[in-house]
């Protein structure tokens, strides 16, 4: 339910940008499809909303890693997976509440963009580490 929550976010804060954005283009711009299209890949590098839900399309899965570091993360090396470490759930989830929010703010990571700015050395980095 959260990864589709989420997916229900970000399509509608999508749809909010890209009209925020028509109203501020010129008509020529907005009745050419090529160059509308230019337009949106540029504002996906500016604005998270653009580019959120695509990050969220696609089949979801739970990944629990055997290891005594508490952790939880997102990667876009391997997306649409959240991670999540056995000392995490051992010591710091006692409901399904606690991990709904966990893997709620997983989530935003993906929505607000933070993937997108880290590096990619960074992310394999946090990945091998937590492995």
């Amino acid at each position: 339910r959260i990864v589709k929550v989420a997916k229900d976010y970000t399509s509608l804060a999508r749809k909010d940008a890209e009209s925020e954005l028509m109203k501020e283009l010129p008509t020529d711009i907005t009745s050419d499809k090529d160059a509308l299209e230019k337009v949106y890949s540029a504002q996906e590098k500016v604005d998270p909303r653009m580019g959120a839900a695509e990050w969220m399309e696609g089949d979801w899965s739970y990944v629990l890693l055997d290891s005594p570091m508490p952790n939880a993360f997102v990667t876009s090396i391997l997306p649409r997976k959240i991670f999540l470490t056995s000392a995490m759930l051992d010591q710091y989830i006692d409901s399904d509440d606690e991990l709904a929010i966990v893997l709620g703010h997983e989530c935003s990571h993906l929505i607000l963009g933070h993937n997108r700015k880290q590096g990619m050395l960074q992310a394999i980095l946090s990945t091998i580490e937590v492995v």
